[in-house]
Formats: C-alpha cells, sequence, structure tokens
C-alpha cells in the first residue's frame, strides 16, 4: 500500500516505530472514549436485571422506573417493570405494565404469557386462560403457555382438553418430566371416572 501512495521506506520506518511505541496510549485512548460514550441506559437496564437474579426486586424497580422516564415506550424494559410488579406482589401494577407494553407491541406473547401468570396467582383462571390462549396464537411453541393453561384446565376437570394441551408441551419439549407428570395425571383421572 505504502509503494502505491509513493511513501518513502524512512518515513513508513519511522511511522511504523511511532506507532508500535504509542499504540498503548492509542489503546486506552479508545477504550476511555467508549466508556465515556457509552449506552448508560444499556448499563442502567443491565443493572436492573441483575437485580432481579439476585432477588432485589425492589432495587430492580427503581433501574426500571428511571428508564422508563427516559423512553416510555422501551418493550424490554416494561416487560422486566412487570415482573419486578409480580415479583413483588404487586399484581395490579404488573398487569398494568404488560398492558402497556402490549400497546407498544402487542404481537409480543411474552406479555400475553405474564398477565396468565398474574391472572392465575390471582386465582381467576378465565382472565388466565385467554391470556395464554393469545400468547399461543402469537407463538403456537410457547411451551410455558401451553403448560400453564394445562395445569389450569387439570384443575378445572377440563381433562381432555388438558390432555390436547399438555400434548403440545410434550411435542416440543419430549422430555419435560413435569409435563410427563401432569400427563399421567391427567390419564389417571380419566380412567378413574
Amino acid at each position: 500500500m505504502s509503494d502505491f501512495l509513493q511513501v518513502p521506506r524512512e518515513l513508513r520506518l519511522k511511522g511504523s516505530e511511532g506507532f508500535r511505541s504509542h499504540s498503548l496510549f492509542l489503546v486506552f485512548g479508545l477504550i476511555g472514549i467508549l466508556w465515556i460514550f457509552r449506552d448508560k441506559d444499556k448499563d442502567l437496564y443491565r443493572a436492573g436485571t441483575q437485580l432481579i437474579s439476585q432477588g432485589k426486586y425492589t432495587d430492580a424497580l427503581e433501574k426500571f422506573n428511571t428508564l422508563l422516564t427516559k423512553q416510555p415506550t422501551d418493550t424490554n424494559t416494561l416487560l422486566m417493570q412487570g415482573y419486578s410488579y409480580y415479583c413483588l406482589k404487586q399484581y395490579d401494577n404488573a398487569l398494568k405494565s404488560y398492558a402497556q407494553g402490549l400497546q407498544y407491541q402487542p404481537v409480543r406473547s411474552e406479555f400475553y404469557y405474564y398477565q396468565g401468570v398474574v391472572y392465575k396467582d390471582l386465582d381467576d383462571k378465565v382472565a388466565a386462560i385467554s391470556a395464554f390462549d393469545c400468547a399461543i396464537e402469537l407463538n403456537p411453541e410457547d411451551v410455558g403457555s401451553w403448560y400453564e393453561k394445562a395445569e389450569i384446565l387439570v384443575a378445572r376437570q377440563e381433562w381432555e382438553t388438558a390432555l390436547v394441551a399438555i400434548e403440545r408441551v410434550l411435542e416440543f419439549k419430549p422430555k419435560d418430566g413435569g409435563a410427563c407428570e401432569l400427563k399421567g395425571d391427567i390419564f389417571n383421572c380419566i380412567g378413574s371416572r
């Protein structure tokens, strides 16, 4: 390349030597610049998810609420905010977060799944099944929604429908121990009628 540009040999050697002797400063300088201009919102989000994994839901919620003041339509943050509320047993707030997320991203099955989980905890089986059905409609391979739906159907003694749901779980995760056990329970109940 330097031949093409007709750079004299002495100048090439001097430039190469200068680069080698100062490359460490260049690297640290570049790292410093990148650190200064990093995405602080991503750091805040990461900190929030880390706090959730440590079981510090109130602290995590603080991070997500701060993020949402800057980016109120960020669906990932709304999902995590809802999950934090759920873990704190603030079910109404969790449902509000999930509903808000669905306003911005109506085809995201996770919002429906987590709504279903909240409704299941609130013992509103009709609303829970409706939410799981929406999640399944958007993502037919949503094993979690199929499984949760099957559990509710078993509790309601709707054996045949529960069997269909649990077979869908096993279609996607054939070695799922919980699903195999639930299927066995369903067969026991069907056989004892």
